[in-house]
């Protein structure tokens, strides 16, 4: 049976000696035995920094592994975005999970037959040519009498390989494949390209897997009470609404962040609801006529063109005079609240000795940074765990339930599951502001485009779900955190065709 491992109590890493994984290790990105071990059974473990949002990534990766391996599907499981156990692998975002995340694994995997070939060939006393792999066992051709398993020959070592690192992308790293390495043909797999059972799908369709399911010893629930409108100031407080409440056990006020904790998650329920609480009155987000006619006429901070996309592109201005016809037409984005499928949920454990995330972030990275700096620690204080959410589609890295969490947790001392409503998703999640986009196009006589203009304005930054900013930094008062990505107005605005005249400017 193939097993995915989302770590919960942490896969032991066979290639590991000494150390649990309550410690927390910079883990190479660049070492075969960051994202594979063998045991002495001959069964593969596969680390990934990446996840499955229910795309089924996690199957691929294992069909990936099994036929550069020559191993049984079976044989392998995969440890998934655990910043404790798995190299750092970016972020996971849909369709560019198995091309990104999977090369390496692909690399790491033929690099490690290569070497149990090697391993193979001095045991059997015959050159590697000679040799044949097939589920894990290497034996001489033509006589599989003289054989020897893969768990014999590496079982709980190490392979203590260096790759080299071929571009760095968003998305983790892309290696090269070393010098007397070969990646299978395609028409060697035996397992790619086939239709197999989904590994994620059984534990998903009886929710066994999901972040709000995770329950820890002695754990206790919390839930936000947020203000009434952006910009609103905690005036009061009447912490006697909710002191007598069944199971009340904390509350929790910071700034403008309040939480209360609860023995069980209806008793929290009732607190938030109870709570009385005095805010001044806040701004509210503006109408977006209003914000269209603001972004127009506000001072920019930067007013920059993306110099890939102005610099040597032609005459754009002469071009447009003669050009017939020309379109334009003016594009306004909205508010568009980054909300998943289900409401967000977290689970934070603050002790002494280190601090556990477990959350659906598809960036376990950021949100280990962000906790970070969240909770004034050293990076390698945090773990985070990667559990899946309802869909973990729309946020991204903005973990806000883990950063409520752990907020609380730090005021308790105990672990504390936080779960957002869905009025707080819609209400709080994170919002993309509201973008306006002029756009000039020309044809030249035979039809095609020969000049593109455009020109956009929004605030920074426009990319929301990046991790950075948490709800409850803002709230705290603490400044956003460190950024992740630049705005997205100047990806969003290159031209979709080879344009001999071209401008964008942001």
């Amino acid at each position: 049976m193939l097993v995915v491992g989302f770590s919960f109590g942490g896969w032991a890493r066979a290639q590991e000696t000494g150390t649990g994984p309550e410690v927390a290790a910079d883990i190479p990105i660049d070492q075969v035995d960051s994202y594979l071990a063998i045991d002495n059974e001959g069964s593969v473990t596969v680390f990934t920094g990446r996840i499955d949002m229910g795309t089924g990534n996690t199957t691929c990766f294992a069909q990936m592994v099994a036929d550069e391996l020559d191993v049984a599907l079976d044989r392998i499981g995969i440890v998934c975005g655990d910043t404790d156990l798995t190299p750092d692998g970016g972020k996971t975002t849909a369709s560019d999970a198995i091309p990104t995340g999977g090369q390496p694994l692909r690399v790491t995997a033929a690099t490690a037959r290569n070497r149990l070939l090697e391993l193979g060939a001095a045991h059997l006393g015959v050159p590697t040519g000679q040799l044949a792999v097939s589920d894990g066992i290497v034996s001489v051709a033509g006589d599989p009498s003289r054989q020897v398993s893969y768990g014999a020959l590496i079982g709980n070592q190490r392979f203590d390989i260096q790759l080299e690192i071929d571009r760095m992308t968003l998305s983790g790293p892309l290696l090269q494949v070393p010098d007397g390495v070969s990646l299978k043909a395609v028409d060697a797999y035996r397992h790619v390209r086939q239709s197999v059972a989904r590994i994620d799908l059984p534990d998903r369709m009886i929710a066994g897997t999901f972040c709000h399911n995770v329950r820890r010893p002695d754990m206790l629930h919390g839930r936000c009470v947020r203000p009434p409108s952006v910009g609103s100031d905690l005036l009061g407080v009447n912490e006697r609404s909710v002191s007598g409440l069944p199971g009340f056990v904390r509350l929790v006020v910071q700034g403008n962040f309040v939480g209360v904790v609860c023995e069980r998650e209806e008793q929290a329920v009732q607190a938030q609801q109870a709570l009385e609480l005095t805010w001044s009155e806040g701004t509210g987000l503006p109408a977006d006529d209003s914000a269209y006619r603001a972004l127009r006429s506000a001072a920019p901070e930067t007013r920059v063109a993306d110099p890939t996309q102005t610099l040597g592109h032609g005459d754009v201005d002469g071009v447009l005079r003669n050009a017939a016809p020309v379109i334009a037409a003016t594009y306004e984005y909205p508010w568009n609240a980054h909300t998943m499928l289900g409401p967000a949920c977290a689970v934070a454990d603050v002790a002494e000795d280190g601090v556990t995330i477990w959350s659906g972030t598809q960036w376990p990275r950021i949100t280990q940074r962000d906790i970070a700096f969240l909770l004034d620690l050293p990076i390698e204080r945090i773990r985070v765990i990667w559990v899946e959410e309802s869909g973990s589609y729309g946020r991204l890295a903005a973990a806000d339930a883990a950063a409520d969490a752990a907020l609380l947790s730090r005021a308790v001392g105990r672990p504390v599951r936080v779960q957002w409503t869905r009025l707080e998703e819609h209400a709080w999640a994170p919002h993309q502001p509201p973008l306006v986009v002029d756009l000039r196009a020309g044809l030249n006589t035979d039809g095609r485009i020969a000049v593109w203009d455009v020109e956009s304005w929004t605030s920074t930054p426009h990319d929301v779900g990046r991790g950075g900013g948490l709800l409850a930094m803002r709230l705290i008062g603490r400044d956003s955190g460190p950024a992740t990505r630049p705005t997205l107005g100047a990806r969003a605005l290159e031209a979709p065709y080879a344009v001999p005249n071209l401008r964008s400017v942001n």
